[in-house]
């Protein structure tokens, strides 16, 4: 499929190394994560944090032995997010982290069309595992999901991603080696279009830790490094793309003084430097802490006709979406009363909302709650600004 019938030779890339697993790759990589005690172990102590002591070693066995054989019995990436994805471990997440879960603009989407579906990013894991279930549950293909190298910690991570559709954008490369990675990005990104497949990624690189989900127009502008010759103006390939803006809202976030924590870095020292660890603290912290009600809004196709190169006005046009279509919860509404103080959201929380948040966060230090507060008050900040 070629834009209007247009189109120049397009540079030969091997993508090896970003793409998602084919099925086969998928069932062979599953299948050594079956033999593997210590993952198994791993997953099955998330599903005994509820359970007595008494009964955790009966537990155990039996998690265990159902995810080994789920996971040799695996067929193919559909089926493996079928029955080990969905099923299991979005399913369990949802009903131990969330309330409530609700979605809207799903039922606008065509079965049959493709997109890329350019979110707002708060959570490593939980974000786009959320979306996909809503993706499924509306009868949905599932789509790829683009993560950044930096969450390649290891074989086993690695595995789990490229076997759901994961692909793969590397980053913190030099100037010269980072702009090749991401001609060769826009590259796959374009095989998928053609090869009528979806792709959901982030309208920025890593998470808004200030929550203010800023869409950075350097990500539209990778969309079309690799169509630069191609003859297509700027705005007729993202059009091309349909791009779909997504608003994802967590009631509360998990890993809100995680963040706090980088944000005074940052201001400290003019930059942060992540531990070793640290990605997989995020990714703990937010599947397994609890999150409130969630919901998730995905729109129609942005027409970029009107922007012509203007990547910046083109950002701003999915930011007014996402900001738009944000639900905060009480947590959100007390603490922009408190960032700016004024009491002009109270009717939206109460006394034991007030209460909660302070025995979750008042023994933080004075630097890392105002930054807590920040990240709670600017999604009611951006939204009403957007709205107004």
């Amino acid at each position: 499929m070629h834009l209007f019938g247009r189109h120049s030779a397009p540079a030969v890339y091997n993508f090896d190394d970003i793409r998602s697993f084919t099925d086969e790759e998928a069932v062979n990589a599953l299948k050594k994560l079956a033999d593997d005690r210590s993952f198994l172990d791993m997953v099955a102590s998330y599903f005994l944090s509820d359970k007595h002591p008494l009964f955790q070693t009966f537990v155990k066995r039996r998690a265990t032995q159902k995810l080994a054989g789920l996971l040799q019995s695996v067929t193919g990436i559909e089926d493996f997010q079928k029955r080990v994805i969905l099923d299991l471990v979005i399913t369990e997440i949802r009903k131990r982290t969330v309330s409530a879960f609700t979605s809207s603009g799903f039922d606008r989407l065509n079965p049959d069309g493709r997109y890329i579906f350019l979110s707002n990013h708060r959570d490593i894991v939980c974000d786009a595992a959320f979306f996909e279930a809503c993706m499924a549950e509306h009868g949905l293909p599932t789509t790829e999901i683009a993560f950044g190298s930096n969450l390649l910690i290891n074989r086993l991570v690695e595995t789990l991603i490229r076997s759901n559709k994961g692909c793969i954008v590397y980053r913190g490369l030099d100037m010269r080696a980072q702009y090749e990675e991401y001609t060769k990005f826009s590259a796959y990104i374009r095989k998928l279009m053609d090869e009528n497949k979806s792709l959901w990624i982030a309208h920025r690189q890593g998470r808004s830790k200030d929550a203010s989900h800023i869409t950075n127009p350097a990500i539209l502008k990778m969309f079309y490094l690799s169509q630069r010759e191609s003859g297509y103006s700027f705005s007729e390939y993202l059009n091309f793309c349909k791009i779909v803006p997504v608003a994802v809202s967590y009631e509360r976030d998990p890993a809100a003084a995680l963040m706090a924590k980088a944000l005074v870095g940052e201001e400290k020292e003019g930059s942060y430097k992540k531990s070793k660890t640290e990605d997989l603290e995020h990714i703990m912290r937010g599947v397994t802490g609890f999150k409130g009600n969630v919901h998730i809004s995905v729109g129609s196709p942005v027409d970029f006709t009107s922007f012509g190169r203007n990547a910046e006005a083109a950002a701003a046009e999915i930011d007014r979406f996402i900001h738009t279509h944000l639900v905060p919860g009480p947590f959100h509404y007390l603490a922009y009363d408190r960032m700016y103080r004024t009491d002009r959201f109270s009717p939206m929380y109460a006394d034991d909302d007030e209460a909660e948040f302070d025995e979750l966060y008042r023994h933080c230090e004075p630097d890392i709650y105002s930054k807590i507060l920040l990240q709670y008050s600017n999604p009611v900040k951006v939204k009403t600004e957007a709205e107004s």
